[in-house]
Formats: structure tokens, sequence, C-alpha cells
């Protein structure tokens, strides 16, 4: 095979060793090529190009391999001159934190979106933000994994184990040095080392699950003690003039990207919603929920499944694996049994997502989902007591965090997170009303009757 065909990552299997694979498959717990493809997530005719020895991409080709226990290497048609550059271009991609891209993105607009600002706005610093699970981290491993060759290097590391910002450099400068023994003993003088590196080499660095060094709470859009650094390398990012992107992925922002993104900046923010309703039937169509049992029901029914659950992607899934369990998968009778958020995977969900917030930004949580419509920013004065300034602060502070909308100067919150909120003011009212509390907090702050709203919201 020519050199250039492993430069642009495209592989095949070679003809001496596709009965290799082929007894591979069979040894494997993978039934059939089919079950290989559904189980990863891979494109079918893919994974039959690469049993039948056609060229694929080859991240694709080196997952294939790994799945079916094989060393890509010895099936690979490669000679010696590409099996050493093949080699090369694995060492310069680090993606053992990202996930295996699969399938067809689902937002092809969005996926358009991050591919234009890499790729033709020379984007040095890109936020990707949204709800938990709603797709940020499939959206920017499928844009690496398609633009994989026009980096001379790749660099994916999670932060859901709380790195530290000294650390994470040291590991980025020796993947990038290839020095496993360099230390960083100053950590100014090794970010313009690194910001040297990325101005030498194109290179891919990505940040997910940035939340996680960020503090919670009031301290939105702070980093946590330890982790303030991490402002440091945006910052070096952003202004240092390189030919590198850094992209971050988070359910939140820091204050940073909050406050200095803007179009004429090198920086750019994606916040991800929900799905098209199109992409959402795809997937109470599709072979994710299950092979055995099939979503069935009216399609008024099935739209108004994916409207209730605010077309997220994995809630959507989950609650279709409940209508499963307890409809036999007809949706119609599925929505008349379900109550608001009955569904535990998705509530825990919410759960992790509601704990991050301060007192205050669930307060206004709270009241626009007792409102049930759009309220204004001198509705919610009437409602919560709280200067001006402080309201205008936690609005942005939940609009940044995803938990509310803003349109024509009204704000309003999901129906999802709405009938979550509802369900808690109403359980946590009982408890104080079974427990005699005398303070009964929820019950003397939040009405049952709403008097500013309409009759038929009231």
């Amino acid at each position: 095979m020519p050199q250039d065909n492993v430069s642009t990552r495209s592989l095949r299997v070679s003809s001496q060793s596709k009965a290799k694979v082929r007894s591979a498959l069979k040894r494997s717990s993978f039934p059939s090529q089919k079950a290989l493809a559904v189980e990863i997530n891979m494109a079918r005719a893919t994974v039959n190009k690469f049993f039948t020895g056609r060229p694929i991409d080859f991240l694709n080709f080196v997952e294939l391999c790994q799945q079916l226990n094989l060393d890509w290497q010895e099936v690979a048609a490669l000679d010696d001159n590409d099996a050493t550059e093949a080699n090369r271009k694995e060492e310069q991609i680090d993606l053992k934190d990202a996930p295996i891209p699969k399938g067809i993105s689902a937002r092809p607009r969005e996926s358009e979106q991050l591919t234009r600002y890499i790729q033709d706005e020379s984007c040095r610093v890109i936020a990707v933000t949204g709800l938990l699970k709603i797709g940020k981290t499939r959206l920017v491993a499928q844009v690496a994994h398609s633009l994989s060759s026009e980096f001379d290097f790749i660099f994916w590391r999670s932060l859901k184990s709380q790195q530290k910002p000294e650390a994470w450099l040291e590991d980025a400068l020796r993947f990038f040095t290839k020095d496993n023994k360099l230390n960083v003993e100053d950590f100014s003088k090794g970010l313009e080392q690194l910001i040297a590196f990325l101005a030498e080499k194109r290179c891919l660095l990505v940040f997910q699950d940035f939340e996680f060094v960020m503090q919670a709470g009031e301290g939105f859009g702070n980093f946590s003690s330890g982790y303030e650094k991490y402002e440091e390398i945006l910052s070096k990012a952003d202004h240092k003039k390189h030919q590198s992107c850094l992209v971050l992925i988070s359910r939140e922002l820091p204050k940073y990207i909050s406050v200095y993104q803007d179009s004429a900046s090198p920086m750019r923010l994606i916040q991800l919603g929900g799905l098209t309703l199109e992409a959402a039937r795809e997937i109470l169509e599709g072979e994710d929920i299950s092979d055995q049992r099939k979503i069935t029901g009216s399609q008024d029914a099935k739209d108004e499944l994916i409207r209730r659950y605010d077309h997220h992607p994995l809630f959507i899934r989950i609650a279709a694996g409940h209508a499963l369990d307890i409809a036999n998968g007809n949706i119609d009778r599925f929505l008349e049994r379900e109550g608001p958020v009955a569904v535990n995977g998705i509530r825990d969900l919410l759960d992790k997502a509601f704990g991050r917030l301060s007192d205050l930004e669930k307060m206004l949580i709270y009241w626009i989902a007792i409102c049930q419509e759009p309220v204004s920013e001198n509705e919610l004065r009437r409602l919560v007591p709280v200067s001006i300034v402080q309201l205008m602060e936690v609005l942005l502070s939940l609009k940044r965090r995803c938990f509310i909308e803003v349109n024509n100067q009204k704000y309003s919150i999901s129906e999802c997170i709405g009938r979550y909120a509802l369900r808690i003011i109403i359980n946590q009212m009982v408890s104080e009303v079974v427990a005699e509390d005398e303070q009964l907090e929820f019950f003397n702050t939040y009405p049952l009757v709403q008097p500013f709203a309409k009759e038929n919201i009231q």
C-alpha cells in the first residue's frame, strides 16, 4: 500500500489475513458482523469493508482489531515503510480518554460548525457546552476523528479524575516531546514551551469533563482551589499566536470564556440543545434501543415522548427502554402511565446536574417551573426577593449552565426540567407536613396556585 494511504489514516486487511479476521469473529462474543457493528455503533458498511479487505479509516481499523483481539499491524496490508509510518502516526495520537466515535453524527449542523471553526477559521480555543449526556463528547470525538489526518498530534484528556493543571501540563509535554522523564519545575516556562510546540506543530488538544475542576454552587465560573492555573492555560492558548486548537467540553463555562468570547476573537462557543425532531425519531426507530423488541405506537405519541424529554438523546433512550419494560414498547400506553420524570435513570442524572446549582439558582428554577410559561425579568423580581444585580447574575449563571433559555426577553426552562423541579417542590412540601416541620419552608415559599399566571395555568 502506498505510504500516503497510511498518513491519511486508511488501512485494509491483507489478502492472507482475511481468513484470520473471519476466524477471529467466530471466536469472539459477536455472532455476526451486524452484531459487532451494533455493539460498537459503527456503520455496517465499514465493518463489511474491513472483512472483505477494502480500505477503511485508520482508527476504525484499529478499533475493530481491538474488538477481535487482533494485532492490527499483523493483519494490515503494510510494507516495512508503511508500518513505520503507521507506528509514527499512532504514537502521535493519544485518545486513551476519548470515546470511540460511533455511527453517523446526529448533529450534522453542529458538526459542520465545529469543523468550520477548526478547519476554516483556525480558532485557537473552542468550548462545547450543554446539559449532561446531551452529546457534547460524541460530537467532538466524531469531528476529531474525521479531521485526524490534518493534525500532527492529538492529545485528549478527561478531567473527571480532577488532574491538577501542573500534572496535565507535564503529561502533555511528555507526550509531545516523547521525553517520559521530562519534569515541569516552573509552570510558566513549561506553558511557554507548550505554546511554542503548538506554534511549530498543528495539534488538537481536548479537555473533556472540564466542569470537574470548577466550583459548584455560588462559585459559578470559578475554578476550584488548586485548579486556577487552567485559566492561565486557556488564556495563553487564546492570546498567543499558534496553529493548533484547544477544545473544551463542559457542562459549565469558566468565566474566562463567558466574558471574553466574541466574534472577533479566535475563541468560539457551541452550546448544544436537544436533537432535531428527525434525529430524535431515528433513535426510536433505530436498533440502539433493543435488537429484540421494537418501539411501537402512533407517530403522534412518539413525537410527544420526544417533546416531553426535551429532544435529549439519552433521556429519549432511557424513556424508550422503560416503555419496552412496562408497556411492551407501546408508546401510547407508556405515556398514559408515565408520571412526571418517573424514569429513575433520568431523575438520577438531573439530580447530579441540579446538585451543582446554588440555592438561589434552584429558587429561580422552582419559580419558573411554577409559572409553567416564559416569565419576564420584572415578573421574577416580584417573585424572588433579591436585588436586580443579583437576579441578573443568577440568570446569566443559569443560562451559561444551560438550564434556562431566553427568547423575547423572557426566561423559560424545558418541560423535563420543569416537571423535575415541580416534583421536588411537591415532595418537599409533603415531607414538611408529614414531619410536622414548624418552618414549612417550601410550603410557605412556593404557592400551589400562581396568582400571576393565566387561569388555565393556575
